[in-house]
């Protein structure tokens, strides 16, 4: 399995954060789920706009998390929804953004960033 978090920089993060990294990381493993709910809602409703908007920010948050693998795909869902048509290739990510941050919020939890 590919790893879906880059220890690397959560390491620096903590470095330069201490334990304020612990809230900020519960914060984003927290929101996962809702974040990629709601793309999946604002697909469903084709409100591409919104879509990039959203996907932009679950890329940022993710990238600067060390999620680098939901961040590539937030990135691809922004690159998609910035078309301003719908696709097989946007649905299929939407649909695919769900299970990766489930995943990564395990990951995350599993690895002792973040306790359940």
């Amino acid at each position: 399995m590919t790893q879906l978090i880059d220890h690397a920089t959560l390491n620096e993060l903590r470095e330069a954060l201490g334990d304020e990294l612990d809230n900020i990381v519960k914060l984003y493993v927290d929101g996962l789920a809702e974040q990629s709910g709601a793309l999946a809602t604002l697909l469903a409703a084709d409100d591409l706009t919104t879509l990039r908007r959203s996907a932009h920010s679950l890329k940022g948050s993710s990238v600067s998390m060390g999620a680098q693998q939901l961040g590539a795909l937030a990135a691809q869902i922004e690159k998609l929804a910035a078309t301003g048509q719908s696709s097989a290739e946007l649905d299929a990510a939407v649909a695919g953004v769900a299970a990766l941050a489930r995943d990564t919020a395990a990951a995350f939890v599993e690895s002792g960033w973040v306790r359940a």
